[in-house]
C-alpha cells in the first residue's frame, strides 16, 4: 500500500523522467536541424525533426509545446517555407514564454526578428539580446545559437 509520501515522492520522480524525455526529444530535433544545416542527409534529418516535434507535442509537460512549435519553425526555414516558420516561431515564442522558458523564447524572438527583417525585426532582436544581457548572459548570441541552431537564417 503506498503511504501519501510515497504518493508524493513516486510523483517527483515521474516529473523528472518526464523532463528529461522532453529535453532529450528536443535534443535530438535540435541536432538534426544541425545536421540538415550542413547538409548531411537533409530528407532523413527532416523526417527525425518532425518526429522529435510530433513526440513533444504529446507531452503533458509546461513547455513542451514550445519547444515542438520552435522545432517545426526551424524544419519550416530549412525548407525554405518563411512564411510557415514565422507563424510557427510567433506561437512558439507564445508558448515559451508563457512557460517561462527564457532562453529559448528569446532565441526564438531573435529568429523571428532575423526573418521579418526592417525596423520591428531590429527590435525584435535588441529586445532578445536585452533580456538574456539582463539575465546574465554574457554572450548572449552563442547562447542563442546553442538553442536555435537556425540563428541568423533568413530562408
Amino acid at each position: 500500500m503506498w503511504t501519501r509520501e510515497d504518493k508524493r515522492l513516486r510523483g517527483a520522480w515521474l516529473n523528472r523522467i518526464q523532463l528529461f524525455r522532453v529535453l532529450s526529444l528536443e535534443q535530438r530535433g535540435r541536432a538534426a536541424i544541425a545536421a540538415a544545416i550542413q547538409g548531411q542527409d537533409v530528407r532523413a534529418l527532416r523526417v527525425e525533426v518532425a518526429r522529435a516535434a510530433r513526440q513533444l507535442s504529446l507531452e503533458n509537460l509546461c513547455g513542451a509545446k514550445g519547444l515542438s512549435l520552435l522545432l517545426r519553425g526551424c524544419a519550416a526555414l530549412l525548407q525554405n517555407d518563411r512564411d510557415r516558420s514565422v507563424r510557427l516561431l510567433e506561437a512558439a515564442m507564445q508558448h515559451l514564454s508563457a512557460a517561462e522558458l527564457g532562453g529559448f523564447a528569446n532565441a526564438t524572438r531573435f529568429q523571428l526578428g532575423t526573418l521579418i527583417g526592417g525596423e520591428k525585426g531590429e527590435a525584435l532582436k535588441q529586445e532578445a539580446t536585452d533580456a538574456l544581457f539582463s539575465l546574465g548572459a554574457s554572450n548572449p548570441i552563442n547562447l542563442m545559437r546553442s538553442l536555435v541552431p537556425t540563428l541568423g537564417l533568413t530562408g
